[in-house]
């Protein structure tokens, strides 16, 4: 009597206490999504991918921003993402409020190509990473260090020139042609040599070995050496001046995520750039005429304001 009396009692309590947690959840929910930007309807499990698949995706987000506004929140799945439509909004979320998302998402294959999210671009900000971010800004990337790499830059330009002469006629793959030639050049000023294998770990640990053994060496000869970023890198580990552990794995992540940068993004703003600059003759016509101006085989970079 006592069992039948305690079990519907006990259902009835369980089934109170999972109303009132759904009830506090939803209304947890619905309270983020009140401060959320204007989203179109969604399915459950989906989300709101199914927007995405009339037409091309960039021309999808186009259509839902003229409908949504600037600021609009989707969701890919189970994972949200709030897409920038305007110039003017695309400053705000970078420049004034640049700390609210400065931090990624925690990703796994990022975290283990990243060495356990130890260089600049997995970090989360703290004090960690302005610390890499310093040394890759005044140490890797000063323009002392950017300008002794011109050599490099000439002679990979002057190569992407001269395959582009022997293709006179025929059909080329352009962006490949850009993509090989960023890559050559990051490669190049930063682990030494051209790089076209796929075993990153195990290539960035042979550079690196490399450049201990050559700086020895040099070192016991009383020899000079030209510093590369590798060189610069390990400098910086011997010193042992910084705050936190600089050690072999900070090395690899901090020349990884150069050579990434420099690679895939230059390769891509690149493309773009001289894609919008082939459909408009007119900006072509005066970009080729400030250069030619500008340059007449003297350095005057500064003096290219309107390509730039």
């Amino acid at each position: 009597m006592e069992f039948q009396l305690a079990f519907p009692l006990a259902v009835t309590l369980l089934l109170l206490s999972f109303i009132f947690f759904r009830k506090e959840k939803m209304s947890k929910l619905l309270d983020l999504d009140s401060k959320l930007p204007p989203s179109p309807w969604k399915i459950p499990l989906i989300g709101h991918l199914h927007h995405l698949l009339v037409g091309l995706p960039h021309q999808s987000l186009r259509n839902l921003a003229k409908t949504y506004g600037p600021l609009t929140h989707l969701k890919h799945g189970e994972v949200s993402a709030i897409i920038i439509s305007t110039a003017k909004m695309a400053e705000e979320v970078m420049k004034r409020q640049n700390l609210m998302f400065i931090n990624r998402p925690e990703i796994l294959s990022a975290k283990i190509m990243s060495y356990d999210s130890k260089g600049v671009v997995f970090s989360p900000y703290s004090e960690y990473w302005r610390q890499i971010r310093k040394i890759c800004v005044l140490e890797l990337l000063s323009v002392k260090r950017v300008q002794s790499f011109r050599s490099v830059r000439e002679e990979e330009v002057s190569d992407y020139i001269e395959n582009i002469s022997l293709k006179a006629g025929s059909l080329i793959d352009h962006s490949e042609m850009i993509f090989s030639l960023s890559s050559d050049i990051t490669s190049r000023a930063s682990l030494g040599n051209r790089c076209k294998d796929k075993k990153v770990d195990a290539i960035l640990k042979d550079i690196i070995r490399d450049h201990r053994i050559n700086r020895a060496s040099c070192k016991g000869n009383d020899g000079e050496f030209e510093e590369g970023l590798v060189d610069l890198l390990l400098t910086l580990q011997e010193k042992s001046e910084l705050e936190y552990p600089f050690t072999e794995d900070h090395i690899k992540v901090v020349i990884l995520d150069i050579f990434m940068a420099g690679s895939e993004t230059a390769s891509t703003t690149i493309e773009w750039a001289m894609l919008e600059i082939l459909r408009n003759s007119r900006v072509m016509k005066r970009a080729q005429g400030e250069v030619r101006q500008a340059l007449k085989g003297k350095e005057k970079i500064q003096n290219i304001g309107y390509l730039e």
